[in-house]
Order: structure tokens, then sequence, then C-alpha cells
């Protein structure tokens, strides 16, 4: 394993040990979380060999809700905790929160299809939907819009002002797969001409939009591509920070349903998401999800939308 792939991996064991951490000492928290990393926690040998403990349940009876750990433990803890006490008060089951260590635990979990409810992301749906066994639902409002933009950010006394100026320096990026912390900029750097392989002096995926910013303002890196929302982080004094290129929209991140699920499940789920304000604790779900990432809603989508 070479130096990058062994400092990315130390990064991504520290970032679930600290929200595993987060969750044991976060008061009666420490039941509601599972934790799935395909390579490290299951062992696999094959993806076919895959397959979530089986609880005997029925859909009315307990669902399984994937969130990524893209950010902060706290962040993570809150936005499962929101989401399984808004969907248990409005429905007749337990809510699991799984909580996935990374995007490609993501991948593979949509194509063993294993978990009910999964709160994706637009590249990695674009990327395998045909080939899952999930059905697009809804999609995310974040700042009551249902579409977002990538940015690259460098610090103001940078004197970096174009991407141009990016050439030989040093990016934290945040994942392979991406869109707002690697695809959609990576795209805009192509488009000039230029190769991130060639571009910058150094590149890295540090695993997080929090953990990139975080880098970026402590000058360990010169740049970072992280999604325009994603600004606003604990321990990080924006105002110190520059927005130098802001990448095309696409839509937000999509929620996806099993196609096990049965249509009354699905239809309750749709129900609840699409108008949180009409059902109990829907006021206070949404305050909670716009706190943590400024998310203000859920509205229709269309596969169409994620061909960008």
């Amino acid at each position: 394993m070479d130096l990058k792939k062994t400092v990315l991996t130390a990064i991504a064991i520290i970032t679930i040990g600290s929200l595993a951490y987060f969750m044991k000492t976060a008061p009666g928290s420490n039941s509601i979380f599972e934790f799935i990393n395909i390579d490290n926690v299951f062992n696999l040998k094959s993806q076919s060999d895959f397959t979530l403990p089986d609880c005997g349940f029925k859909y009315s009876r307990r669902l399984r809700f994937s969130i990524v750990s893209y950010s902060e433990p706290e962040k993570i803890f809150k936005k499962g905790q929101a989401i399984k006490d808004y969907l248990e008060a409005n429905m007749s089951l337990e809510v699991k929160i799984v909580v996935l260590r990374d995007y490609s635990s993501l991948i593979d979990l949509l194509k063993v299809g294993q978990v009910e409810v999964v709160w994706a992301a637009p590249l990695i749906y674009k990327t395998v939907k045909d080939s899952i066994n999930y059905n697009l639902l809804l999609k995310t409002l974040e700042g009551a819009s249902p579409y977002y933009e990538g940015a690259i950010a460098v610090r103001k006394d940078s004197g970096i002002k174009s991407i141009e100026d990016l050439k030989g320096k040093r990016m934290a990026f945040v994942d392979e797969a991406s869109t707002s912390g690697f695809f959609l900029q990576n795209k805009m750097i192509n488009d000039l001409g230029h190769s991130s392989l060639t571009f910058f002096s150094e590149f890295e995926f540090v695993g997080s939009h929090d953990r990139a910013l975080q880098l970026l303002y402590e000058g360990r890196f010169d740049a970072a591509s992280v999604g325009l929302l994603a600004m606003n982080v604990a321990g990080v004094d924006t105002d110190e920070l520059a927005i130098i290129a802001k990448t095309p929209k696409i839509p937000n991140a999509p929620i996806l349903v099993n196609n096990a699920v049965d249509p009354a499940t699905r239809a309750r789920i749709y129900e609840l998401f699409i108008a949180p304000s009409k059902h109990r604790k829907g006021a206070e779900f949404i305050k909670t999800l716009d706190e943590i990432d400024r998310f203000s809603g859920f509205t229709t989508a269309d596969t169409s939308e994620y061909e960008f």
C-alpha cells in the first residue's frame, strides 16, 4: 500500500472511529446505529457474500435508513436521530440508521440491496441507477433549492484568484465518488485542457467536505473542492476563505427506496417527506436538518435529472 492510500485509510478509520465513539457517548443513542464498512467490518470475499444480519422483520415493523458518514460525527448523529424520531413518530415501525463509512460502501450497499431506504449521492445514483434494485422517490431541498453547486475554495491571503492560478498547487478533494467534492471540479479543470494528475503538485481525497475545508483553513492545502452549501464548518472562519469558481448546478441528493418495500410503506414515506409540516414532529425534523446542513425539505425528482 502506497503512502497516499495509507494516509487515506487512516483518515477513514479515524472518521468512523470518532463517529462510533460519539454515538456511544451520546446519551441513549448507542442502539440506533449500525456501522457498515463492506471490506473491513464484514471481511467479504465478494459482493455476493454480503448480507446484513437477519433480523426477521417485516417492513411494517422495522426499517433501515442509510446515510453516509460525509461530515462531522456530531452532524451525522443529529441527522440520523432526526430521521429516526420523525419516521417512528408517524409509522408503526422501528427505524435503524445505517451509517456508511464512505461513498464506496454506499455503492456496494446499493448493489446488494439490503437496506430499505437510502439517502444517496447524485453521482453515485447516476453511475449505478440502471443496475440496482432501488427506485428514485424524492430529492432533497438545500437552502430551499432542488439543485446545488460545487465550489473551489482558497484562503483569501493566498493570492489565488482563478483555476489557472492553482497550477502546481495542492488540492483537497472529498472523494472520487463525490459529485460536488470532486467530479464537477475535476470536469472544470479538464474543460480548461488540464488533468488533475499533472495540474496539481499534490492532491488527496480527504473523506469529507468538512475535513477538506478544515485542511484548507489550516494551510495544509492551497485549495479545496467542496459543495457550496458545505462552507459552514465548526472551527473554520469562512471570512478568511474565498470562492474562486463555482460548478454548474446539479440535482440534490436522491432518496431511494428498495423495490422490495411494499407499496403502502413506500407511499407513506413519500407522504412524510414531501409534506413534513402536515405530520407529527415534522417542523422539528426540518428545523434540525436545516441547522445541520441547510436541508429545507424534499421535493419530487425524475431519473432524467441525473444524466449530468
